[in-house]
């Protein structure tokens, strides 16, 4: 099970890298089409701030894998203006977040680890059907 794989991060520069392994492998396990693009070569957290981030994406993914009938999903990490934008969207069914928030375990995790960063966290309707969920991350984390 992905969400149970150890994360280890060496250097505070790794991330872009191990998020497109946690893609990779998304894609492999589930057989649901996954792309990870980056517009960050490195990013500046502390390493623990990295993990959490990797359990947040991985958490994202397990429930598109459980819940949305997706066939397609987008990693997307940017950098911009002193905050790190993380983008999850798929093209599957969609939820009402918050119904789903007051029964799902895993959706208040990511809430939570997300405020740890000091971020913020958004779910939203995509444009034609599934999920977006926004996060962003101040740099100075």
């Amino acid at each position: 099970m992905q969400t149970l794989r150890p994360v280890e991060l060496d250097g505070i520069h790794q991330l872009p890298d191990v998020l497109a392994g946690v893609v990779e492998r998304f894609r492999r396990d589930s057989g649901i089409s996954a792309r990870f693009v980056s517009n960050v070569e490195s990013i500046h957290l502390p390493s623990a701030a990295s993990i959490e981030v990797v359990r947040i994406v991985q958490e994202a993914l397990a429930n598109v894998r459980k819940h949305s009938r997706a066939r397609n999903v987008l990693v997307r990490l940017t950098g911009k203006d002193e905050t790190y934008t993380l983008t999850v969207e798929d093209d599957g069914r969609g939820f009402d977040i918050e119904s789903a928030k007051k029964e799902s375990l895993g959706l208040r995790n990511m809430e939570h680890r997300t405020q740890l960063l000091g971020g913020t966290i958004e779910w939203k309707p995509g444009a034609e059907r599934g999920t977006v969920i926004v996060i962003r991350i101040p740099m100075g984390n």
